[in-house]
Order: C-alpha cells, then sequence, then structure tokens
C-alpha cells in the first residue's frame, strides 16, 4: 500500500511542477508579446474672448488748439469764416471680430442752410447708406483690414482733415431768428456673426 501511495504521490509531484512550469511559459510568452499599438496627438478646443471696441475723436478746437479727448465742440456762426474740423472714427486693435460700423450723422437746425461742408460719409469713401436719406452709413471692418480708421468730414485746399464754413449769407438777423446750426456724429459696432448680409437687422439689434 505504501509503494501505492508513493507513487501517487510522486505523478501528483511531477503534474504539480509540470504545471507549475506551464504558467511560468505562459507568463514568459505573454511578456515578451508586441502587439500592434498607435496613438495620436491631443487637440485641445479652446475658446478665448473676443472683444468690439470703436472711438471717435475730434481733436481740433474751433480757437486752433488741440484736445485729445473732447466732448464739446462749439463756434460762432461768423459769416464767411472757415473752421477746422477732424472728426475721426476708428475701429481698435481690440476688435478680433468682422464688425459693422456705423455713423449716424444728422444735420440739424439750420445746418444746410448756414454751413458749408463735404461729408466723407459716401459711397466713394466705401460707406452706405442704410436707408436713403437715413444718414446713418456703415461699413464692414475686418481684423485683418490694413485700414481703420476714417475721417468724415472732407477739408479744402488749406485744410486736409476737413472743415465747415459759415456761409457769407448768414445774417445777425437770420440768426436770431434760427436756432443753432448742429452736425451731430455718434458711431456703433456690432458683430457681423449673426447678421451676415444683413446690416439693417445689425442695426435694428444695436437700437
Amino acid at each position: 500500500m505504501s509503494k501505492k501511495r508513493n507513487a501517487r504521490r510522486r505523478t501528483r509531484n511531477v503534474l504539480l511542477i509540470v504545471s507549475m512550469m506551464l504558467v511560468v511559459a505562459m507568463a514568459s510568452v505573454g511578456a515578451t508579446v508586441a502587439w500592434l499599438t498607435d496613438d495620436t496627438d491631443t487637440i485641445i478646443n479652446t475658446f478665448t474672448s473676443a472683444g468690439v471696441e470703436i472711438d471717435l475723436t475730434e481733436t481740433k478746437q474751433p480757437d486752433g488748439s488741440t484736445e485729445t479727448t473732447p466732448t464739446k465742440w462749439e463756434a460762432k456762426m461768423v459769416p464767411g469764416v472757415t473752421y477746422a474740423k477732424n472728426p475721426y472714427v476708428e475701429v481698435k486693435s481690440a476688435t478680433d471680430v468682422p464688425v459693422y460700423l456705423f455713423v449716424k450723422f444728422e444735420e440739424n437746425a439750420a445746418a444746410k442752410s448756414y454751413l458749408t461742408y463735404t461729408s466723407k460719409l459716401t459711397s466713394d469713401d466705401g460707406w452706405t447708406e442704410l436707408t436713403a436719406d437715413s444718414g446713418i452709413w456703415y461699413r464692414v471692418v475686418n481684423p485683418t483690414d490694413t485700414t481703420k480708421g476714417w475721417y468724415l468730414l472732407a477739408g479744402n485746399n488749406t485744410y486736409t482733415d476737413g472743415c465747415v464754413t459759415v456761409s457769407s449769407s448768414v445774417t445777425e438777423n437770420n440768426m436770431s431768428t434760427a436756432s443753432a446750426a448742429e452736425l451731430k456724429y455718434t458711431a456703433y459696432a456690432i458683430q457681423v456673426a449673426g447678421f451676415e448680409n444683413n446690416a439693417a437687422g445689425a442695426w435694428d439689434e444695436i437700437n
């Protein structure tokens, strides 16, 4: 009986050793397998803030002085006198999206009767009037455009940036019966995205 037990025990030991050898062999094979793999660069979608910024300035004052940020321009209606004026609208560098640039030009009271001036808000200067005789002019300005600023009044042989001349027909009598002549500019800007080929819709949104 002991011989049979010993034989069985030896057989179990042999099987155990063989099993362990197989496990080690399989582990070794698994460690040396080279799988076919690949990967890609990571794509990161980043959205940064966008900005729209414009400026409307006029530095030349009636007395010939220059002011960097004037809030008021006022002169006397003296017949035949010409005043240098340089209203200037500009899309600032902080604007990094295409925009509609609007300029509203209002000629109030006796402006057309008593003042002589030439507006540069014309189609020849790249502007489009929103509707006929509305006084609202616009243009599209892109971040890559080389020109982003425009004078709004034309000059003459003496004044390059712009000027306004008081009509020689103005008299003390008709000045006393008329309200003050006034030229008024207001500038606006709005993104083009959402209003492609729809300047009227963009203007409605501004208002």
